[in-house]
């Protein structure tokens, strides 16, 4: 379930002006939009403004954009519904600018109280691996992870200064 405080993705060529083409393609705009399935989303960083938490999962061209974060921090998505993952986009900061810079990327396998699940619902976590340069791709999850996962997980391995800006493409699934 994502907020409707996160904006639309702006698609297509035709303008909202009346009988206008763009031939311009917005920075915002992308080609192959990830296809995130149903989540909740639930993090322990703190949020500027309005650019909260769901924003970094939405369809949108917003972003969840958060405070210093520390050790410990994460930020996790857990599924409606177990998933079988075939790939994993996650995309920090613009510009090299509010780059996270140390974290690991881990699935969970367990969620306990499915049906008011928290952060700390979910368990039997396995590690894919690390960011570099701010960013995680991983293709063909489904050769290594067989299993469907009940949650994804973005765990800070170090403090930092900077702020934290998450776009979203934070995942691409097949269910």
């Amino acid at each position: 379930m994502v907020s409707k405080a996160c904006r639309g993705l702006s698609v297509g060529k035709f303008s909202s002006f009346q009988g206008t083409y763009n031939r311009l393609t917005d920075d915002d705009f992308a080609e192959e939009p990830a296809d995130n399935p149903s989540a909740l989303i639930f993090t322990n960083m703190k949020s500027f403004k309005k650019n909260i938490p769901e924003c970094a999962y939405s369809q949108g061209s917003d972003f969840f954009w958060g405070l210093s974060p520390s050790k410990g921090d994460y930020f996790m998505v857990v599924f409606d519904e177990p998933v079988l993952l075939s790939r994993i986009s996650i995309v920090t900061g613009l510009e090299q600018k509010d780059i996270l810079f140390s974290a690991v990327v881990e699935v969970g396998y367990a969620l306990q109280n499915s049906k008011t699940p928290t952060a700390s619902s979910c368990s039997d976590f396995h590690s894919l691996g690390s960011f570099h340069a701010g960013q995680f791709e991983m293709r063909d999850i489904d050769h290594t992870v067989k299993s469907p996962v009940a949650c994804l997980k973005i765990q800070v391995t170090q403090k930092q200064i900077d702020w934290v800006k998450i776009s979203n493409k934070i995942g691409r699934a097949h269910v």
